[in-house]
């Protein structure tokens, strides 16, 4: 082990430092997550997108209240 990369497999050459880490990308679970968060972005946009034109007419209606 190392004193500067606690935890990883390192091996010194004299070329460079080359750092080995313990644990390997999942790419089809990473794939999977990105989608995920893309599918509710989607959606979140979506439900902004009808909701905001609504805005100013509720404004519209809370303000004729008032007066």
């Amino acid at each position: 082990m190392h004193w500067r990369y606690p935890g990883m497999a390192i091996r010194e050459t004299n070329a460079m430092l080359i750092v080995q880490p313990h644990e390997q990308v999942d790419f089809a679970q990473n794939r999977q997550q990105l989608n995920r968060y893309r599918f509710v972005e989607y959606k979140l946009l979506r439900t902004l997108a009808g909701w905001l034109p609504a805005t100013a007419a509720l404004d519209l209606k809370l303000a004729t209240m008032l007066v």
